[in-house]
């Protein structure tokens, strides 16, 4: 069993196994096979969880305003307010707030 993995690490496992999964479906010319749409979703909200988490233990604010301006370029809806808190309240986290209701929806 692995264990106390770096968060290099920890990204270098999630993005191989997109990009392993990726490539090979994408290789496949059967039209009738899953293309890992609902495998890529979950794929991609554990990386968005994982960035999440990791910049949020850092001190300063500045990483997480970054990483979450670049995320609104890509895609403004990621930051809709939440009719209610989630579970753990983050106030000002908005995007931990979005990304732990859509995990919870994915993984009751």
């Amino acid at each position: 069993m692995v264990q106390d993995l770096t968060p290099c690490e920890i990204f270098n496992f999630i993005k191989n196994d997109f990009l392993g999964a990726w490539n090979s479906i994408a290789a496949n010319p059967d039209p009738a096979i899953g293309r890992g749409n609902f495998m890529f979703g979950r794929e991609a909200m554990s990386l968005l969880e994982f960035v999440a988490l990791l910049y949020k233990s850092d001190n300063t604010p500045k990483a997480l305003r970054d990483f979450s301006n670049e995320l609104y370029k890509i895609e403004p809806k990621y930051f809709t307010r939440l009719p209610m808190p989630c579970a753990g309240g983050f106030g000002k986290w908005a995007i931990l707030e979005t990304t732990i209701a859509i995990r919870d929806i994915i993984n009751p």
